[in-house]
C-alpha cells in the first residue's frame, strides 16, 4: 500500500500505469470524484460493505466463552 498526493494524470500515466495492466481505486465519493473529473474512470463497480455497529454482535464460528462469570 502506498499513499499518493498530487497529480492523479501524472500519478496513473506516468506511475501506475506502466506497471498495472487495471488499477483498482478504493474509497469514497470524494475519491472517486476527483479520478472521474479528470477522465482517469472507465468502470465503476460499486459494493456497500455492511458494518455491525454496537457491543451485542458476535458473529463468529469459535466458541465464545460465556461472561456470565466475570
Amino acid at each position: 500500500m502506498k499513499f499518493y498526493s498530487g497529480d492523479l494524470k501524472k500519478l496513473v500515466g506516468e506511475i501506475l500505469a506502466p506497471r498495472y495492466r487495471n488499477i483498482w481505486l478504493v474509497g469514497g465519493a470524494m475519491l472517486g470524484q476527483s479520478f472521474l473529473r479528470v477522465g482517469l474512470v472507465d468502470e465503476i463497480r460499486l459494493m456497500i460493505a455492511p458494518v455491525t455497529l454496537g457491543t451485542d454482535c458476535t458473529y463468529s464460528v469459535i466458541p465464545v466463552p460465556s461472561r456470565s462469570g466475570v
